[in-house]
């Protein structure tokens, strides 16, 4: 077994120490040891703040697009809608979501 001479002091809610508990306990592992493989084995992914800009950037301006749809429709103002630049437009957005993902994955490992 390691030594380990560190300390780990931190602040969780009650919920959380009462799930690290259960699972602690149906893997029949101490918290301490729980934690340890917590630590260990999860992913954390790093985002690219300036692609999440423009990601969110063009959700944004679909969304507006979008609104701007509805209410027209909603007042009687469009009969029928041609959303052909607006499914382009979503699969662009979730083409580039689809490789940030691939991106964030392969950084990450």
């Amino acid at each position: 077994m390691a030594k380990y001479s560190k300390f780990l002091k931190m602040r969780v809610s009650p919920e959380d120490i009462e799930i690290m508990i259960k699972k602690a306990e149906t893997l029949k592992i101490s918290r301490s040891d729980f934690v340890r493989q917590a630590i260990r084995n999860s992913n954390v992914y790093a985002l690219p703040s300036e692609d999440i800009r423009k990601f969110t950037s063009e959700l944004r301006d679909i969304n507006k697009n979008i609104d701007k749809i509805v209410t027209r429709c909603n007042k009687g103002k469009l009969k029928s809608v041609n959303l052909e630049k607006t499914q382009e437009a979503i699969q662009k957005v979730s083409e580039e979501l689809n490789a940030l993902r691939i991106a964030i994955e392969e950084k990450n490992n």
